[in-house]
């Protein structure tokens, strides 16, 4: 999952949640299915908060369940196509909500190693300059870099980009250098030549854009 959101392939995302069951990830839609059947909450309030309502609909009918309120499934695709032919009509941004659930999960777990991580790299490093926020992403990093005791070189990059959203592009410098070296430390030379690339950028003074 960091691998997705840190190369930009969000759309991966679901399927390696699906493949990840046995290691305990849950699929939105799939809780709120239990939840229904275990009588927690109605239909009608699952539906409301299911983030593809097309596959909701579809789990409903598998389960038995009510779902006929459900009086208008727009499709991904769908929503995709009206996006391409009105650019700049307001569509909802997946990111936005990511960073919701990210949040969600650290306030419940302050020493969520992935999600303080991945909110952090996005508050960071989001091309969307609505969705960045420098002095945020710099205190999740840290909280990672203290979890993990400045061991994780992935942790490193993240708190460089942080820095040099910041402004801090003498620390971003710093840090990333360190990562680095982790990096090498733990026969990571990918992670190693991307961190390199990266300090070219927080030479020149400029701070990390990637395509979330």
């Amino acid at each position: 999952i960091s691998a997705n959101i840190r190369d930009g392939k969000t759309h991966h995302i679901l399927s390696s949640m699906q493949t990840g069951k046995m290691l305990g990830m849950q699929l939105l839609n799939e809780e709120l299915i239990r939840m229904i059947g275990s009588g927690t909450v109605e239909a009608r309030e699952a539906y409301t908060k299911a983030a593809d309502k097309r596959d909701m609909v579809d789990k409903l009918k598998a389960a038995g369940l009510p779902w006929e309120f459900a009086a208008e499934v727009v499709p991904v695709d769908a929503m995709r196509s009206r996006a391409a032919a009105a650019p700049d009509a307001a569509t909802p941004d997946p990111v936005d909500g990511l960073i919701r659930q990210l949040r969600d999960i650290v306030a419940k777990d302050p020493n969520a190693i992935d999600a303080l991580n991945n909110l952090a790299w996005i508050l960071a490093a989001s091309p969307n300059a609505r969705q960045r926020n420098g002095a945020e992403a710099v205190k999740l990093a840290d909280q990672a870099f203290r979890v993990t005791g400045g061991k994780n070189p992935a942790i490193m990059d993240t708190l460089a980009a942080a820095h040099a959203e910041s402004g801090d592009f003498k620390r971003a410098i710093s840090v990333a250098q360190t990562g680095v070296e982790l990096a090498l430390g733990l026969g990571d030379q990918g992670l190693a030549d991307a961190l390199n690339k990266r300090l070219e950028s927080y030479r020149a003074k400029q701070p990390i854009r990637d395509n979330l």
